[in-house]
């Protein structure tokens, strides 16, 4: 348990400064009261978040140590090398190779789609300390029977035993167990922030880094918590005791904006209540049943989708009308699209005189043309039509329609981005558009847990500076 009396809960909605208020915290503490950096823990949900931390107090080096992820204290202080972790890769892999589709499933062309499934659901178990039983009754998942479950998951062990290799629980749960009954700790002021996506046995371990410490302030917010899939424990966050600070200024949302995410919130069942004000502008809400409806040409625009099987249309929209997109919905995802517009901008390069070596095989790669005629030559018929769809083809013509210098500023500046609802987090965009479709497996879930997709919606909507759009016209939507 985190000893109510020396906890400080910060509840930041939307746009709220909850970064800066934990930046603030740090400069009272090192300026105002003496206290050494590298004896506050600072630790964050993703390692981009501890890094835009350390770039805000410019910290590096060893002052700058226990500004990490959870993960990242454990890697360390256990001592563990980064070739001795069980890495997503790796797991997929095994995953891949040693799931016999065959017992107990058809094999067909969703194959792909389980695989990914049945990794989402070993993280799942990993997360939460559970078995398969136990995770079968609270998560939404169908594709495989627990004895399937339970034997991938011993594989996996006796893999890691074979190999010496450590999944990131494992390094989680090992140096909680360090923890127990030390009187000193490796920090003796601790922070938390996102801390409604940590799981619990990340918890666990902010429970045995708290008993040492003498202050603890713990950030989130709970109506931002959409990690539960994999395993967050936001009730655990809700729950806790301590001296309660709502952050009551949103920077970020104009009052149109605000009025229908709290219509969402307000759905939540199980939440801390806020109270908090929109910034002084007024924006707009609208709802559209496609995106013909919407001038794509200019602005700023975020595209969010619930689910990846909504992808395919509006990538087949923005082809059709000639519009660069960053499709970021998949991690180290590379579409053919942004493989071209990487060979556009190379051949710009080449032809303003920046002629870098490492450009010749991306230009090569779409061209049978000589490097001594790049620079004299238009750059869409440089290309090499032939190893091209027709419908490629269409789609470039019509971004040089727009012209070349249109187009490259467009990709710089990432325009127009397509992304995920969950991918969306802690971002923002002039221009919002979000899709209220879900696929058959999330509407399944939503009937069981609809407080879960109202987390996922309000995120959503509450990405926008200025105008959201919500794309409707499917049955199963949340109807808003």
């Amino acid at each position: 348990m985190i000893d109510p009396s020396k906890t400080k809960i910060i509840l930041g909605p939307p746009g709220t400064g909850k970064t800066t208020t934990l930046i603030n915290i740090v400069g009272e503490l090192t300026q105002n009261r003496d206290i050494p950096v590298e004896k506050i823990g600072y630790f964050t949900f993703t390692r981009d978040a501890a890094l835009e931390a350390k770039r805000r107090l410019n910290l590096k080096g060893s002052r700058s140590q226990y500004f990490s992820t959870l993960h990242a204290l454990s890697k360390r202080e256990l001592g563990i090398d980064s070739s001795e972790i069980l890495t997503e890769k790796i797991l997929r892999v095994f995953v891949e190779q040693n799931l016999d589709l065959a017992k107990g499933t058809v094999a067909s062309s969703r194959d792909e789609e389980r695989k990914m499934s049945m990794y989402a659901f070993l993280e799942y178990m990993q997360n939460t300390g559970q078995n398969a039983e136990q995770a079968f009754r609270d998560h939404s998942f169908t594709n495989f029977t627990v004895a399937q479950v339970e034997s991938l998951a011993q594989d996996v062990e006796q893999y890691k035993k074979e190999t010496g290799l450590y999944s990131f629980s494992d390094m989680i749960r090992l140096y909680t167990k360090s923890l127990q009954g030390v009187k000193t700790g490796p920090v003796e002021y601790l922070i938390i922030d996102e801390a409604q996506d940590l799981t619990p046995l990340q918890w666990r371990l902010v429970e045995e880094l708290s008993q040492t410490v003498k202050e603890v302030y713990i950030a989130g917010d709970d109506d931002q918590a959409i990690y539960q899939w994999s395993g967050a424990d936001v009730d655990y966050f809700i729950d806790l005791q301590g001296d309660v600070r709502v952050l009551d200024k949103s920077y970020r949302l104009p009052r149109a904006v605000f009025d229908k995410a709290q219509s969402i919130v307000g759905r939540i069942k199980h939440r801390r209540p806020k109270i908090w004000a929109p910034r002084d502008e007024e924006g707009s809400v609208r709802n559209i049943l496609a995106l013909d409806q919407l001038d794509l040409t200019k602005d700023s625009w975020m595209i969010l989708v619930r689910n990846q099987a909504h992808v395919r249309k509006l990538k087949h929209h923005f082809e059709r009308h000639g519009i660069i997109f960053m499709d970021e919905t998949r991690m180290n995802h590379y579409s053919v699209a942004r493989s071209i517009l990487d060979w556009l901008l190379a051949i710009d390069r080449w032809q303003r005189g920046s002629r870098a070596p490492s450009d010749i095989p991306i230009i090569e790669k779409h061209t049978t043309f000589s490097k001594n005629v790049w620079h004299e030559m238009d750059w869409i018929d440089l290309l090499n039509k032939p190893k091209m769809s027709n419908r490629l083809i269409a789609y470039i013509s019509k971004i040089k329609k727009a012209g070349a210098n249109q187009a490259i500023s467009d990709l710089r500046s990432k325009r127009v981005i397509l992304t995920t609802m969950h991918r969306s987090k802690g971002r923002e965009c002039k221009n919002v558009i979000a899709m209220d479709h879900m696929s058959k497996k999330t509407w399944y879930g939503f009937s069981f847990d609809r407080d879960a997709e109202y987390r996922v919606r309000y995120v959503a909507f509450t990405r926008a500076l200025q105008n959201l759009y919500i794309l409707g016209g499917s049955r199963r939507g949340i109807h808003v």
